[in-house]
């Protein structure tokens, strides 16, 4: 397919084309050199990229291996000769900037986004208008430099699905800055071995709202501000004041910080999960906070992960699942879990033994009384979930438990603390163990070996009246399931 090509400032890919196989070195923006095939090599000059169209969609190209930058020296716009994203009306500045397009199946791997501005500027922004799919930013630099106002590493307003962020490294500058910022729904991002951060040198230093010198820092590591889902944030590190910000109306779902650092974290107000959204199933496991001029690294708990956000089902640096029962309280709410809902535990091996009782394996543990009212719950290969002692777990409707293949005991997926008990509704106590043994069941319908410990109780409890809500009764009653799943 023959490629059209813009010699401007701006790269423009045409509306309603499909660029295949697409390949660009080393472009800068002005002085664009290319061939007949549309292969730029060896660009020179300096300004900013940019990829729009209508209903464009860019796919299976090759970024990776680029040096993108963006130098601003005066006041003047001539000399910034940029990217301008329309957002409600108003321009964003970007040294790589995606909009009215849909770029999918590509590479910017290895890739370099660096801005220096006095303007508002993004190392790369999505506009709303734009979407991307299975794209790979790994081992990437996004970089911007502002002297006032707003900027990011990484802004999208458009949707992402699948994208690959890992080992890349995001820093910003400026009075408020948010090194990753997804303004729209994402999906499926792969964030893990990523650093945040703010610039180090002496000279770049700001004054915070709190007249402290955040030089070191940036203001927000992470900001969302609609619904995410599928976050890997396992061995990253943070330097910010806010870890993660979760901003009101917006939903995360199923976030991994496992060995995640969190430095300069300002306690007074902000916190690791900073805003009034909800961060629901979320794993902590062996992440580590160091509070803002402190050099001290302490285990994440419920009085310091948040103030006034929502939580649900968060395991804690030690494993400890909780929920807040309400905003501004510290109370664990425990496991809550309803019809259609999941819970899943993965197996957990810290490289640094630091806050497990257990050698280097931290379980997923329920520390405090809790009621399940339906719902999944997924202990995946090597898993292990913790009753603790003198905790009372009730089953008041059909939980199901998700089991890997090759479990033949429950002891191996559920570890029962002494004085704790299994409430089981709608049996009596003399069905109820036998109902909880029977219920562990493998896929070929073969129970699984379990031996009640001893100080363990399984009891039933008093069937409410029909009135109040139905009583299953059969096979699987209102207790719970346990069947391995393939790995």
């Amino acid at each position: 397919m023959k490629k059209t090509i813009l010699t401007t400032s701006i790269l423009t890919l045409l509306a309603g084309s499909i660029y295949a196989d697409w390949q660009y070195s080393n472009g800068k923006g002005d002085g664009y050199s290319y061939d007949s095939n549309g292969i730029y090599t060896d660009s020179r000059g300096y300004g900013a990229i940019g990829i729009e169209g209508s209903h464009t969609v860019i796919q299976d190209v090759d970024y990776s291996n680029k040096s993108y930058v963006v130098n601003a020296t005066t006041s003047s716009n001539s000399d910034f000769v940029n990217t301008k994203m329309a957002l409600s009306g108003e321009y964003q500045d970007a040294v790589f900037g995606i909009y009215n397009s849909t770029v999918k199946d590509s590479n910017f791997s290895g890739s370099s986004f660096t801005g220096t501005s006095i303007y508002d500027q993004h190392a790369m922004y999505v506009s709303a208008s734009a979407s991307l799919e299975n794209v790979n930013f790994s081992n990437s630099l996004f970089s911007s430099k502002v002297m006032s106002n707003i900027n990011s590493g990484f802004t999208a307003v458009g949707t992402l699905k699948d994208i690959n962020f890992s080992n890349s490294t995001f820093e910003s500058f400026g009075s408020f800055c948010e090194n990753i910022s997804f303004r729209g729904n994402v999906e499926n991002i792969n964030l893990s071995g990523i650093t945040s951060k703010g610039f180090k040198e002496a000279t770049d230093s700001f004054i915070d709202h709190f007249g402290e010198d955040i030089k070191d820092a940036t203001s927000s590591s992470i900001g969302f501000y609609a619904n995410a889902k599928n976050i890997n944030l396992n061995n990253s590190k943070h330097n910010a004041l806010k870890g993660i910000a979760i901003w009101s109306g917006s939903n995360v779902e199923n976030l991994t910080a496992q060995n995640a650092e969190f430095k300069n974290v300002d306690m007074g107000s902000d916190k690791i999960v900073y805003g009034s959204g909800t961060l629901k199933n979320a794993d902590f496991r062996g992440a580590t906070l160091t509070a803002f001029g402190s050099e001290e690294a302490v285990a994440i708990t419920a009085e310091n992960i948040s103030d006034y956000s929502t939580l649900k089902n968060v395991m804690l640096s030690d494993g400890t699942i909780f929920s807040t029962k309400e905003i501004w309280s510290t109370e664990n709410a425990g496991l809550i879990l309803a019809e259609g809902e999941t819970f899943t535990v993965s197996k957990y091996e810290s490289p640094v033994a630091t806050f497990s009782t257990e050698g280097n394996d931290i379980s997923a543990k329920l520390t405090v009384d809790s009621t399940l009212n339906g719902g999944t719950i997924v202990l995946e290969d090597g898993a292990l979930l913790e009753i603790s002692e003198g905790v009372t777990l009730t089953l008041s409707d059909t939980v199901e438990f998700v089991v890997a293949d090759g479990v033949s005991d429950v002891s191996e997926v559920l570890s029962l603390g002494e004085n704790s008990t299994i409430v089981m509704a709608g049996y009596t106590d003399a069905e109820a163990s036998n109902a909880f043994a029977n219920l562990f069941k493998s896929e070929d319908g073969s129970s699984l070996e379990f031996t009640t410990p001893e100080s363990f109780v399984i009891k039933g409890s008093e069937v409410p009246e029909p009135s109040t809500y139905a009583i299953i009764f059969g096979a699987i009653a209102l207790g719970f399931v346990a069947y391995r799943r393939r790995k």
